[in-house]
């Protein structure tokens, strides 16, 4: 059984508002909204990896790593690795299932091999052994 409890705030209708609004135009600018895709495909790197790898502001962005290792609009047939966000794999309307692991496995030992760092994927892949 699993439970929740919220403690809940009033506040100012059209100042929420503005926080959501504001939420909502930086996604725009940081993601790619408009390409199909499952989201973020690897989790965060821990903070060790990110200290160890001297990272700006301890980021432990995996999209940042796959920027720096130079691997965006990396493609395997039509999935390719988001020019917007690198943490995304987007589909050009032509990608399998199959193109998309592929991706995720060269992305995973391209990182490994440059940075020491082990990515889990975030997302879960149904169907595969």
């Amino acid at each position: 059984m699993l439970t929740a409890s919220f403690l809940l705030k009033r506040g100012d209708k059209d100042a929420l508002w503005a926080i959501a609004n504001t939420a909502v135009k930086r996604r725009a600018t940081t993601q790619p909204l408009g390409s199909a895709s499952s989201g973020c495909i690897f989790k965060n790197i821990p903070l060790s990896d990110a200290m160890r790898l001297g990272t700006p502001a301890t980021t432990q962005s995996v999209g940042y790593l796959i920027d720096k290792a130079g691997l965006k609009s990396l493609r395997v047939g039509g999935a390719v690795v988001s020019d917007v966000h690198a943490n995304f794999i987007v589909n050009n309307g032509a990608a399998t299932s199959s193109d998309v692991v592929n991706l995720t496995s060269q992305l995973k030992a391209e990182i490994k091999s440059r940075y020491g760092v082990s990515l889990i994927e975030e997302v879960i892949i149904i169907g595969q052994n």
